[in-house]
């Protein structure tokens, strides 16, 4: 019987480190203004004003990168989806991002905007699907937004 017990922690610890290789993306971050490299002004109400810019902060982690020289390339397709609260699509599509680091990055860190010009006073869900093309891995992080009227 003692001798099942350390096989078990083991494959236990294997499975754990398996299972960490899943490329990831952090829960949306939504900011009061355009954010940096781990530095941003975060709204833990996410409540905007009609015609204000919501900035979101993202990183991303676990993605497989190219040594092209002296550099560590990365690379991403993205697709950012915003809905309104009854889930009508409002406008998004897709695009691609390559990052360069002279070191071997643990994480890459994303903004992205969107102009809220039109939209009316409600909440709207922001869905962005993400690819690490040399992986091919994919994850999705989804985060709320609110809109208020100028002077609510």
């Amino acid at each position: 019987m003692k001798v099942w017990i350390p096989l078990a922690v083991i494959v236990l610890v294997f499975c754990g480190c398996i299972a960490q290789e899943k490329f990831t993306l952090t829960d949306i971050i939504f900011c009061a203004g355009e954010p940096a490299d781990r530095s941003y002004d975060q709204k833990r109400d996410p409540t905007y004003v009609q015609g204000e810019t919501v900035w979101i902060y993202l990183e991303a982690f676990k993605f497989d990168t190219r040594e092209e020289g002296y550099f560590y390339m990365m690379s991403f397709d993205y697709t950012l989806e915003v809905y309104d609260e009854q889930g009508n699509y409002l406008l998004g599509g897709p695009d691609h991002i390559e990052e360069s680091s002279s070191e071997d990055p643990v994480y890459v860190w994303f903004r992205f905007w969107i102009e809220t010009s039109g939209f009316e006073e409600g909440a709207y869900t922001v869905k962005i699907v993400m690819t690490d093309t040399f992986s091919e891995q994919s994850a999705t992080s989804e985060g709320t937004f609110y809109l208020v009227e100028a002077g609510s």
